[in-house]
């Protein structure tokens, strides 16, 4: 199959500029996927990403934007909240991994970053909830055997995370305080043992005083 993308029309766009839309009410990408059997194409709208294995075939993810939030809260008697102001919600948009030969698909919310292995085997994918702390989990997907394995849940920001090219091993950033990142934990995960351990941190032997990981 082959995956492309679809940008709003011109005219579509300039009107959109003209009537000074918001960034997040202004026409947005879509997908095409073609599957090589005289079918026609599926698409998919509102998309910002999409990840493709470099040497398999198969699976693959894109990333849907995130939708601006209408949700207001009401007022009951007793809640001092103030009518009209906009319910806090989880953060990121959602991921959907696709097999479209098969015309099978798997969705989850409020996802932040996601990779693909190069073979395609494996898909990691990071969710952030809406709390005063974000609580952020981190997931593993099997494409083999269509299985999802949360590997890591924690209070703090995990801004990205990394698969080995046989879809075996995933590494990834955390930090338990998201106003003040001076640096990261570097954490490890193997789908052999399905055990998650943290291998550098700012107590690491050769690590800097007041250093820590850099996500660059």
């Amino acid at each position: 199959f082959l995956v492309f993308k679809i940008k709003p029309q011109y005219a579509i766009t300039r009107q959109a500029m003209k009537d000074k839309k918001k960034k997040d009410e202004m026409p947005k990408d879509s997908i095409g996927i073609w599957i090589l059997d005289g079918s026609d194409p599926l698409k998919y709208p509102d998309v910002q990403s999409f990840k493709i294995p470099a040497d398999g075939s198969g699976w693959m993810a894109f990333h849907h934007h995130e939708q601006p939030d209408t949700t207001k809260r009401s007022s009951v008697e007793g809640d001092t909240t103030e009518t009209g102001k906009p319910e806090k919600k989880a953060h990121g948009s959602e991921l959907v991994i696709l097999n479209p030969v098969i015309k099978k698909a798997y969705n989850y919310d409020h996802v932040v970053y996601y990779d693909i292995s190069r073979k395609g085997t494996a898909i990691g994918f990071i969710q952030e909830s809406a709390d005063t702390v974000p609580v952020c989990t981190v997931s593993f997907f099997n494409a083999d055997n269509e299985k999802k394995l949360a590997v890591f849940e924690a209070a703090g920001k995990v801004p990205c995370l990394a698969l080995d090219e046989p879809g075996q091993q995933m590494a990834f950033l955390y930090h338990k305080d998201t106003a003040k990142v001076t640096g990261y934990d570097l954490y490890f995960w193997n789908a052999s043992i399905e055990k998650t351990n943290k291998i550098v941190d700012s107590l690491s032997a050769g690590m800097p005083t007041g250093w820590g990981v850099s996500k660059n």
